[in-house]
């Protein structure tokens, strides 16, 4: 497994050339830059040439940020997992993580009204997912555990007016019916400090090198201070017993305030859309025993 790296400097200018310049003689393969002199940097974790390359980006007295850089003294460093087709196809469960592309009005009584209904795409997300009618089918036949099938009603763009299918295949909301015991990640809360497991709007954080966080000099500091954008998942596998085998099943933590969660599925969900060419993201997650 891999990190990617989007590195953002504050401008173009000759002191950022020179940073970049060494940047490329540590790592010359594994790292480019944009028109925009956005730096991208992929490296092994915990290799050799990444240590350095951040290294680099410490000693120059770059304070990294989450936010755009305002100054010269800082740069924002975006990091995000690389998996391989390996670790997606030996992971017992996978998260879905394709970026939210429906439009959707949910409702408390009757069905989710969908406003991009006309889309081509096979699965939408939005606070909840979405599947084109084809897709329900293969579910079906293929019996996966844990899904609810709820009917979604089509609505105007412009005036929110109920409308009907009509030559369009309707779309179903994929609703999983079970929930898992919260993950075994640490927890922040929006101001950074440390929250309790037990809440579920915390914000999951996975630091990029977890076991340099106790070491004391300058550098294991300004290391264990690097966190990815999105966390990976981890699970305790006695916290899931038997719901290892389930097939679809909703997060228990709570990622935004539309009460959107993490969709967790098997592999054998994994499979099925692999090999009916349904075009769906997936991370893996981890079962630590």
């Amino acid at each position: 497994m891999s990190a990617r790296i989007h590195i953002t400097p504050v401008s173009p200018d000759e002191v950022g050339r020179q940073i970049f310049d060494r940047l490329v003689a540590v790592h010359p393969e594994g790292l480019k830059s944009s028109p925009t002199e956005r730096w991208l940097l992929t490296a092994p974790l915990r290799s050799i040439p990444l240590q350095r390359c951040l290294e680099i980006l410490r000693t120059a007295g770059l304070r990294p940020v989450s936010h755009y850089p305002s100054n010269a003294t800082e740069v924002r460093i975006m990091i995000s997992h690389q998996y391989s087709r390996s670790d997606l196809e030996t992971a017992e469960l996978l998260q879905t993580n394709d970026i939210p592309n429906a439009d959707a009005l949910p409702s408390e009584a009757g069905p989710t009204r969908l406003i991009n209904y006309k889309s081509k795409k096979s699965i939408m997300y939005s606070t909840s997912l979405f599947i084109a009618d084809w897709v329900r089918q293969i579910f079906e036949e293929h019996d996966l555990a844990g899904i609810e099938y709820l009917p979604t009603l089509p609505v105007s763009r412009r005036d929110f007016s109920p409308l009907d299918w009509g030559d369009h295949a309707p779309f179903w909301e994929l609703r999983p019916t079970t929930t898992l015991p919260p993950t075994t990640n640490r927890r922040r809360h929006e101001d950074g400090s440390q929250a309790l497991r037990d809440d579920p709007h915390a914000r999951i954080v996975e630091n990029l090198f977890e076991y340099q966080a106790t070491e004391s000099s300058d550098n294991a500091r300004w290391l264990a201070g690097l966190s990815y954008d999105c966390a990976q998942l981890h699970y305790s596998r006695s916290d899931l017993g038997s719901l290892r085998t389930i097939d679809f099943a909703w997060s228990w933590e709570v990622i935004s305030g539309w009460g959107t969660r993490y969709h967790i599925v098997s592999q054998r969900f994994y499979q099925i859309c692999q090999k009916h060419k349904i075009r769906c993201g997936f991370e893996p997650v981890v079962i630590d025993d």
